[in-house]
């Protein structure tokens, strides 16, 4: 009887074996195609429609572009008004950037339009507002 030989990681082979079952000769497992991003002046452009502002420079002068828009909108009246610390009028500078769909609630999918098909998606509020919506949908408040 030989004796048994320790096995290097290097020299072990692969069982050929996948998640559904042994492969066949000659099988091929793709992987799954990447998701394509185009990001145009600090703004990510996904395939569903969504834009994301990066944090680069151009980025966030973006966002704080679109939070103008959003706040001259308004009229520079907080969005939300359901803090009892809410100023109601609020100045550019007190603005901020308040997502339809909380962040925290598949912060992943995050949308910074300002409007979709012509409707107004995203607002501006105060930021006590801010703080007691959390990341809860404006659906549930």
């Amino acid at each position: 009887m030989k004796p048994s030989r320790l096995i290097r990681k290097t020299e072990m082979r692969r069982t050929g074996f996948h998640r559904h079952g042994p492969m066949k000769r000659g099988e091929v497992i793709h992987k799954p195609m990447p998701r394509r991003i185009v990001a145009v002046h600090g703004v990510l452009h996904y395939p569903d429609g969504r834009e994301v502002c990066d944090k680069s420079a151009a980025g966030k002068k973006e966002y704080n572009r679109r939070k103008e828009i959003m706040w001259r909108r308004q009229h520079g009246i907080c969005g939300l008004k359901i803090s009892n610390l809410c100023p109601v009028f609020i100045t550019l500078a007190q603005a901020t950037f308040e997502h339809q769909d909380g962040r925290g609630l598949g912060g992943s999918h995050r949308d910074d339009r300002v409007e979709i098909d012509g409707k107004p998606y995203n607002m501006a509020s105060c930021g006590a507002c801010n703080i007691a919506k959390g990341s809860r949908r404006l659906e549930d408040l």
